[in-house]
Protein backbone atom coordinates (compact mmCIF):
# COMPACT_ATOMS: atom_id res chain seq x y z
CA UNK A 1 0.00 0.00 0.00
CA UNK A 2 2.95 2.02 0.62
CA UNK A 3 4.57 1.90 -2.51
CA UNK A 4 0.62 2.20 -3.95
CA UNK A 5 0.71 5.70 -2.46
CA UNK A 6 4.47 7.17 -3.61
CA UNK A 7 3.39 5.84 -7.62
CA UNK A 8 -0.19 7.96 -7.03
CA UNK A 9 1.40 11.48 -8.71
CA UNK A 10 -0.45 14.59 -7.22
CA UNK A 11 -1.87 16.30 -10.00
CA UNK A 12 -3.00 19.75 -8.15
CA UNK A 13 -3.24 21.25 -4.93
CA UNK A 14 -6.18 23.12 -4.34
CA UNK A 15 -6.74 25.14 -1.50
CA UNK A 16 -9.92 25.06 0.41
CA UNK A 17 -11.98 27.69 2.90
CA UNK A 18 -14.73 26.90 5.24
CA UNK A 19 -16.72 29.56 6.12
CA UNK A 20 -19.57 29.75 8.59
CA UNK A 21 -23.09 29.81 7.53
CA UNK A 22 -24.97 33.36 7.70
CA UNK A 23 -27.23 33.26 10.81
CA UNK A 24 -29.80 34.94 8.83
CA UNK A 25 -29.47 32.75 5.64
CA UNK A 26 -29.07 29.25 6.58
CA UNK A 27 -28.06 26.76 4.09
CA UNK A 28 -31.00 24.27 3.69
CA UNK A 29 -31.17 21.21 1.32
CA UNK A 30 -34.45 20.46 -0.44
CA UNK A 31 -34.82 16.84 -1.35
CA UNK A 32 -37.65 15.18 -3.13
CA UNK A 33 -38.07 11.48 -2.07
CA UNK A 34 -40.93 10.63 -3.88
CA UNK A 35 -39.60 11.55 -7.21
CA UNK A 36 -36.92 10.40 -9.68
CA UNK A 37 -33.92 13.25 -10.85
CA UNK A 38 -35.52 12.71 -14.27
CA UNK A 39 -38.66 13.57 -13.73
CA UNK A 40 -38.66 16.33 -11.03
CA UNK A 41 -41.78 18.90 -9.98
CA UNK A 42 -42.06 21.79 -12.01
CA UNK A 43 -41.08 24.73 -9.60
CA UNK A 44 -41.49 27.70 -12.36
CA UNK A 45 -45.18 26.46 -11.74
CA UNK A 46 -44.71 27.54 -8.33
CA UNK A 47 -48.06 29.89 -6.85
CA UNK A 48 -46.49 30.62 -3.35
CA UNK A 49 -44.12 30.03 -0.83
CA UNK A 50 -44.05 30.29 2.77
CA UNK A 51 -41.89 29.09 5.47
CA UNK A 52 -41.41 28.70 9.53
CA UNK A 53 -37.78 29.19 10.10
CA UNK A 54 -37.73 28.33 13.74
CA UNK A 55 -39.50 25.13 13.04
CA UNK A 56 -37.67 24.41 9.86
CA UNK A 57 -40.59 24.64 7.95
CA UNK A 58 -41.30 24.91 3.91
CA UNK A 59 -44.49 24.75 1.97
CA UNK A 60 -44.30 25.04 -1.77
CA UNK A 61 -47.66 25.44 -3.44
CA UNK A 62 -47.05 24.48 -7.37
CA UNK A 63 -49.88 24.22 -9.87
CA UNK A 64 -51.55 21.39 -10.92
CA UNK A 65 -49.60 19.05 -13.25
CA UNK A 66 -51.32 19.42 -16.37
CA UNK A 67 -50.32 16.34 -18.27
CA UNK A 68 -51.80 13.81 -21.31
CA UNK A 69 -53.50 12.07 -18.86
CA UNK A 70 -54.92 14.62 -16.70
CA UNK A 71 -58.29 14.60 -16.63
CA UNK A 72 -60.13 17.93 -16.61
CA UNK A 73 -63.60 16.98 -15.47
CA UNK A 74 -62.73 15.09 -12.59
CA UNK A 75 -64.81 16.26 -9.57
CA UNK A 76 -61.54 16.21 -7.31
CA UNK A 77 -60.34 19.13 -5.39
CA UNK A 78 -56.71 18.89 -6.04
CA UNK A 79 -55.99 22.37 -8.26
CA UNK A 80 -52.62 22.28 -6.89
CA UNK A 81 -49.98 20.30 -5.49
CA UNK A 82 -48.88 21.74 -2.44
CA UNK A 83 -45.52 20.04 -1.05
CA UNK A 84 -44.50 20.19 2.78
CA UNK A 85 -41.26 19.44 4.78
CA UNK A 86 -40.31 17.18 6.83
CA UNK A 87 -36.51 16.85 8.80
CA UNK A 88 -34.55 14.81 7.34
CA UNK A 89 -31.99 13.91 10.39
CA UNK A 90 -28.65 13.34 8.32
CA UNK A 91 -25.82 10.70 10.44
CA UNK A 92 -22.96 12.90 10.18
CA UNK A 93 -22.06 16.47 9.16
CA UNK A 94 -22.62 18.24 5.50
CA UNK A 95 -21.31 20.94 3.71
CA UNK A 96 -21.62 22.46 0.39
CA UNK A 97 -18.38 22.87 -1.67
CA UNK A 98 -17.62 25.20 -4.45
CA UNK A 99 -15.20 25.52 -6.78
CA UNK A 100 -14.45 28.56 -7.85
CA UNK A 101 -11.19 30.34 -10.42
CA UNK A 102 -9.52 33.31 -10.29
CA UNK A 103 -7.89 35.40 -13.01
CA UNK A 104 -7.06 33.73 -16.11
CA UNK A 105 -3.46 32.43 -16.05
CA UNK A 106 -0.87 32.78 -18.98
CA UNK A 107 0.28 30.02 -21.32
CA UNK A 108 1.33 26.65 -19.27
CA UNK A 109 0.04 27.80 -16.36
CA UNK A 110 -2.95 26.64 -14.03
CA UNK A 111 -5.44 28.75 -13.33
CA UNK A 112 -5.84 29.52 -9.52
CA UNK A 113 -8.41 27.19 -8.18
CA UNK A 114 -9.98 27.18 -4.22
CA UNK A 115 -12.64 25.20 -2.97
CA UNK A 116 -15.06 27.05 -0.33
CA UNK A 117 -17.24 24.68 2.08
CA UNK A 118 -20.12 26.24 4.00
CA UNK A 119 -21.69 23.72 6.44
CA UNK A 120 -25.25 22.49 5.69
CA UNK A 121 -27.87 23.99 8.30
CA UNK A 122 -31.04 21.34 7.59
CA UNK A 123 -31.61 18.75 5.01
CA UNK A 124 -35.59 18.98 3.91
CA UNK A 125 -37.94 16.39 2.46
CA UNK A 126 -40.33 17.61 0.79
CA UNK A 127 -43.50 15.23 -0.41
CA UNK A 128 -47.65 16.16 -1.22
CA UNK A 129 -49.66 17.44 1.44
CA UNK A 130 -53.56 16.49 1.51
CA UNK A 131 -54.56 18.80 3.74
CA UNK A 132 -57.32 19.87 1.29
CA UNK A 133 -58.57 16.65 1.66
CA UNK A 134 -58.30 16.79 5.44
CA UNK A 135 -60.12 20.28 5.10
CA UNK A 136 -63.42 18.89 3.07
CA UNK A 137 -63.87 15.99 5.40
CA UNK A 138 -63.62 18.14 8.01
CA UNK A 139 -65.99 20.61 7.07
CA UNK A 140 -68.05 17.53 5.74
CA UNK A 141 -68.62 16.49 9.12
CA UNK A 142 -69.54 19.92 10.53
CA UNK A 143 -73.35 19.35 10.10
CA UNK A 144 -73.68 16.22 11.47
CA UNK A 145 -71.72 17.22 14.86
CA UNK A 146 -73.62 20.79 15.10
CA UNK A 147 -76.97 18.56 14.40
CA UNK A 148 -75.81 16.83 17.44
CA UNK A 149 -74.70 18.94 19.45
CA UNK A 150 -77.71 20.93 19.28
CA UNK A 151 -79.97 18.36 20.39
CA UNK A 152 -77.87 17.67 23.41
CA UNK A 153 -78.03 21.29 24.45
CA UNK A 154 -82.43 21.30 23.65
CA UNK A 155 -82.38 17.79 25.77
CA UNK A 156 -80.60 19.80 28.59
CA UNK A 157 -82.46 22.81 28.51
CA UNK A 158 -85.97 20.86 28.36
CA UNK A 159 -84.71 18.69 31.34
CA UNK A 160 -84.14 19.53 35.29
CA UNK A 161 -80.80 21.24 35.74
CA UNK A 162 -77.59 18.82 35.60
CA UNK A 163 -75.19 19.15 38.80
CA UNK A 164 -71.79 18.48 38.36
CA UNK A 165 -69.06 17.40 40.87
CA UNK A 166 -65.72 19.10 40.89
CA UNK A 167 -63.16 17.40 39.52
CA UNK A 168 -59.38 17.48 41.63
CA UNK A 169 -56.41 16.82 40.01
CA UNK A 170 -52.88 16.61 41.32
CA UNK A 171 -49.64 19.11 40.45
CA UNK A 172 -47.93 17.24 37.37
CA UNK A 173 -44.10 16.47 38.16
CA UNK A 174 -41.58 18.01 36.36
CA UNK A 175 -41.17 14.27 34.55
CA UNK A 176 -45.15 14.62 33.58
CA UNK A 177 -44.33 18.02 32.14
CA UNK A 178 -40.97 17.31 30.51
CA UNK A 179 -43.08 14.01 28.87
CA UNK A 180 -45.86 16.43 27.88
CA UNK A 181 -42.79 18.81 26.10
CA UNK A 182 -41.15 16.03 24.04
CA UNK A 183 -45.07 14.64 23.17
CA UNK A 184 -45.96 15.09 19.54
CA UNK A 185 -49.60 16.81 20.15
CA UNK A 186 -47.07 19.77 22.10
CA UNK A 187 -44.58 19.88 18.95
CA UNK A 188 -47.62 20.39 16.80
CA UNK A 189 -48.57 22.88 18.90
CA UNK A 190 -45.28 24.72 18.91
CA UNK A 191 -45.52 24.76 15.36
CA UNK A 192 -48.68 25.71 14.35
CA UNK A 193 -48.09 28.71 17.44
CA UNK A 194 -45.63 30.34 14.80
CA UNK A 195 -46.79 32.35 12.12
CA UNK A 196 -46.05 31.39 8.26
CA UNK A 197 -43.62 34.13 6.64
CA UNK A 198 -43.96 34.25 2.68
CA UNK A 199 -40.74 33.05 0.58
CA UNK A 200 -39.70 33.64 -2.87
CA UNK A 201 -37.86 30.69 -4.86
CA UNK A 202 -36.22 31.79 -7.62
CA UNK A 203 -34.28 29.64 -10.31
CA UNK A 204 -30.74 28.28 -9.97
CA UNK A 205 -29.73 30.57 -12.73
CA UNK A 206 -31.33 34.10 -11.48
CA UNK A 207 -29.78 37.09 -10.83
CA UNK A 208 -31.42 37.04 -7.26
CA UNK A 209 -29.84 33.45 -6.85
CA UNK A 210 -26.56 34.78 -7.88
CA UNK A 211 -26.30 37.24 -5.52
CA UNK A 212 -27.24 34.63 -2.65
CA UNK A 213 -24.13 32.45 -3.90
CA UNK A 214 -21.59 35.61 -3.90
CA UNK A 215 -22.65 36.20 -0.49
CA UNK A 216 -22.44 32.62 0.94
CA UNK A 217 -19.46 31.34 -1.18
CA UNK A 218 -17.57 35.29 -1.13
CA UNK A 219 -17.47 34.99 -4.79
CA UNK A 220 -19.65 33.77 -7.66
CA UNK A 221 -18.97 30.08 -8.68
CA UNK A 222 -17.67 28.98 -11.54
CA UNK A 223 -16.86 24.84 -12.73
CA UNK A 224 -13.13 24.99 -13.34
CA UNK A 225 -11.94 21.33 -14.97
CA UNK A 226 -9.88 18.96 -12.45
CA UNK A 227 -7.61 17.68 -15.75
CA UNK A 228 -6.62 18.56 -18.59
CA UNK A 229 -6.95 15.68 -21.38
Amino acid sequence: MAEEAEDDEVVRRIPVRIRRGRADAPLYLFQYPLRPYWRPYKTEALEHARVRPRHRQVELKLGADVGPHYDEESPSPLTHITLASTVALPRTSYAVGVLTAGEEAGEGEEVACALTLVPLECCLQLRPSFSVIDELDAQASTPAASRDAAGAEEAESSGAPSSFAPVFRPAQTEKEIEARRNSHAYMIEQQEAEEWSSAKLFAPESVQSRAVCDSIFDRPPKAVPMFED
